[in-house]
């Protein structure tokens, strides 16, 4: 058969790898990188866009979880803001400090109407000054 052409008598001594590389006409390793060299870059340049997908996919995760968290952060918050407006009782008398003016305004509580959900305040004359609903109180 080695004499017909169909099979190539490999070389005897030789590591297989460079044996096959032999059989295959490549003799030197200029000729190995220029073969396999356009390969392995190819293959070198997929295995960095797949670190780089998986380094994307990463972080879209911890994006995607930092979002649920902040999420869910503001929803308790805003869970704790409501209660805090229902807890929220003001006796009828009740002086306010208002920083929202200058020079600050004191103001006392003189009706709650809880069916409106207001707040009138008035200053030492009995004249309003402010109705505020319940969220406005709060954000102040």
């Amino acid at each position: 058969m080695a004499q017909q052409g169909k099979v190539r008598l490999l070389l005897c001594g030789a590591s297989f790898s460079r044996a096959l590389a032999h059989a295959a006409g490549i003799t030197t390793t200029e000729e190995l990188d220029r073969v396999f060299g356009a390969e392995a870059a190819r293959a070198r340049q997929a295995m960095e866009q797949r670190e780089r997908e998986q380094a994307e996919s990463v972080r879209q995760a911890q994006l995607a979880e930092a979002q649920a968290r902040s999420v869910e952060a503001a929803q308790q918050s805003s869970d704790a803001r409501l209660q805090a407006l229902k807890d929220m009782q003001l006796p009828m008398g009740a002086w306010l400090g208002f920083h929202d003016t200058q020079p600050p305004l004191m103001a006392k509580l003189a009706v709650h109407d809880p069916q409106q959900n207001t707040y009138i305040f008035v200053d030492r004359n009995g004249i309003k000054l402010r109705q505020l609903s319940r969220e406005q109180l709060h954000e102040l």
